[in-house]
Parts: C-alpha cells; sequence; structure tokens
C-alpha cells in the first residue's frame, strides 16, 4: 500500500519547487523531495527483508498525448523510472491500446516515479522555450526539431542524473548498516522487480529513425543538468530505524 502521509509530503515540496521564484530556493524543495523519496525506498526494502511490509508489485498504465513528442516523453517517463527502481514498457498506437507507458515495480516507486515525472516534465518545458535560439523563431521545421531533441537529450541525461544520485544515496544509507542488511535488502528488491518484469508478456514496438537537432540535443543535456535534483543535499548518512 502506497503511503499517502509521504506521497502528500512529496508531492507539496515538488510543487513548491516548480513555482520557486529563484533556482536556489526550487533546488531547496527538490532536494528535500528526493531525499524523501530515496529514504522511502530504503525503508520499505528493510520492512520486506523482515516480513512487514505491505508495498505490493504491481503494472499502472499512463496514456500520453500522440503527437511528435511522444517518444520524448515516454523516454523521459523510463529515465525517472529506471532510477526510482521500476521496468517500463513503452505503448504506441501500433498496440492498439493508447500511446504512452507502463510502470512495473512496487507500487511506492511507481507513485513516486510518476510525481518526478510530472515535475521534471514541466521543468524541460520551461528550460525548452528559453533555450530555443532566435535564428529558429519564425522556422516551424526547425523549432520542432529542436524541441524534439531538446527533450530526448533532456532525458537521457536526467537519467543519468538520477541513477548516480540513487547509487550514491543507497549506497550511503547501506554504509551505516554494519551488518549488511540493508544492501542484501536494497538488493532483493532490485531483483523481485526484475523477475517479476521477466514474467509479463511483452510486445515488441517498432522503432522509426528519428532526426535531431544537434542544437536541441546539447541544450537539452544542459538543461537536465541545471535541474533542481539537489545531489548535494541527498546521500547523507542515517542509524538503522531513525
Amino acid at each position: 500500500m502506497v503511503d499517502e502521509a509521504r506521497v502528500e509530503k512529496i508531492a507539496k515540496l515538488l510543487a513548491k519547487a516548480e513555482r520557486a521564484g529563484t533556482p536556489e530556493e526550487a533546488e531547496t524543495f527538490f532536494a528535500k523531495a528526493q531525499e524523501l523519496m530515496t529514504k522511502w525506498s530504503v525503508d520499505e526494502a528493510m520492512l520486506r527483508a523482515a516480513g512487514k511490509s505491505d508495498d505490493e508489485l504491481t503494472r499502472e498504465r499512463m496514456y500520453m498525448k500522440r503527437s511528435g513528442y511522444l517518444k520524448g516523453m515516454q523516454r523521459l517517463a523510463s529515465e525517472v523510472a529506471e532510477a526510482n527502481g521500476c521496468k517500463i514498457l513503452w505503448y504506441g498506437p501500433q498496440f492498439g491500446q493508447g500511446a504512452g507507458v507502463e510502470f512495473i515495480g512496487f507500487a511506492s516507486d511507481i507513485e513516486k516515479s510518476k510525481m518526478m515525472y510530472a515535475s521534471l516534465l514541466i521543468q524541460c518545458g520551461r528550460e525548452r522555450t528559453r533555450s530555443l535560439p532566435p535564428e529558429y523563431r519564425g522556422d516551424a521545421n526547425a523549432t520542432n526539431t529542436f524541441r524534439k531533441s531538446f527533450l530526448f537529450g533532456y532525458a537521457v541525461r536526467i537519467g543519468q542524473r538520477l541513477l548516480e544520485q540513487r547509487r550514491m544515496t543507497e549506497a550511503a544509507e547501506a554504509k551505516a548498516d554494519s551488518t549488511g542488511t540493508m544492501a542484501l535488502a536494497i538488493i532483493d528488491r532490485t531483483e523481485e522487480v526484475d523477475a517479476f518484469f521477466e514474467d509479463i508478456p511483452k510486445s515488441a514496438g517498432r522503432s522509426s529513425r528519428r532526426k535531431y537537432d544537434a542544437a536541441g540535443l546539447a541544450a537539452g543535456q544542459a538543461a537536465a543538468n541545471r535541474a533542481d535534483l539537489g545531489n548535494s543535499r541527498v546521500g547523507h548518512t542515517r542509524s538503522i530505524g531513525r
């Protein structure tokens, strides 16, 4: 079962970050939100190892608007999901079931992934508008290609940053446990998700060649580097049970 109190607290922090007046203020809220998300996953892993968790493995579909940005949005969702311990399947119009993605993992991790995805998509949109080169304005084709490329570059770099942050935080949390129980619990949780995912029948989707704009890719990755994830504030150690 998803911890509604934690969900509400994280959602409020992300909302404050999106409304923040300065990058520094936004970073403070995102840092706290990511800190709570990471601790939540570790706590659930420990509870499950002790046979006290009711966090269930599940699947949840998220539909997305069918547009030229669909694959970029799917990529961003995939990167966020993978960094938060979930697996993901992509669905396009060819599947006849609605375009979007399906999150696969523990319910609490899926909830966190969805919240982070929604927040980062807002950030990406704002940065993309600011980063559009002046010479592209007035050229619909160039602008469209830039925007698609920006979203893809942003998604890839965000995934790298989130994964680095997750590993750093898990290592710091596990280091606080002299018995090694926490590290094993984290590994077990990951293996459970992998096994659950492997048992799901999968349909192979078709991929198409995409044209990307070099400036858009670079700008998207640069914006991802500026995104407020609060790396410097996440990963401090704490005692087990605190």
